[in-house]
């Protein structure tokens, strides 16, 4: 019925809330890679898993679970993803970004205009089952990803930090100034007692 469908989508935004607190806390307690890789995971299979519901209350519960790992996606992807943009490029990589998500709601529209058969009702679970399995290769491709040098050096994991940078320059082709050194981002007030650590090449 519409009103179940009303529910259906209801839960899944109510599992989005929960998931942008939920992994916001995450990726500040344990990384932002972590996160990163988990949300999408989450989101993929609870999608996939929708697709094999047997009744209303089932397909509420996995569609809950998506869209707590959908939350998390906006929660931690686009502040890790910023962080390794180059500034000048970030305001045109905003934009891209926004493309993409445009083309995809074009592309499960497209999806559904093919496969659901309203009049039957049948169609819907090759739907949802396309439309999230996406989400677990991109969670394999997300393994790939480096760390937040921020939040390595907010823990004081300087070394790691300096070695992320590293691996960004080499992947770029260019290479760090001799005399880098990373720094504790918190403000000075707050970083009292953290000792500065300059590694030598």
């Amino acid at each position: 019925t519409r009103a179940n469908l009303g529910l259906v989508a209801s839960f899944t935004f109510v599992g989005m809330l929960l998931g942008s607190l939920f992994w916001g806390v995450v990726s500040d307690r344990f990384g932002r890679r972590p996160a990163f890789m988990l949300t999408s995971l989450c989101a993929g299979v609870a999608g996939m898993l929708a697709s094999t519901s047997h009744s209303v209350t089932v397909l509420v519960l996995w569609r809950l679970l998506q869209g707590f790992g959908l939350g998390g996606n906006l929660a931690v992807d686009f502040s890790l993803f910023m962080e390794f943009v180059p500034t000048k490029a970030r305001g045109s990589t905003s934009t891209l970004l926004t493309v993409f998500a445009t083309f995809g709601s074009m592309t499960a529209a497209l999806l559904a205009w093919l496969l659901v058969d309203p009049v039957r009702g049948s169609g819907w679970r090759p739907f949802l089952f396309l439309c999230a399995a996406p989400g677990v290769l991109i969670a394999a491709l997300r393994a790939r990803m480096l760390e937040s040098p921020h939040f390595l050096a907010s823990c004081g994991r300087f070394d790691d930090a300096e070695q992320v940078l590293r691996s960004v320059a080499a992947y770029n082709r260019v290479s760090l100034p001799a005399d880098v050194c990373v720094r504790h981002p918190l403000p000075a007030q707050t970083a009292q007692g953290v000792q500065q650590v300059c590694s030598k090449p």
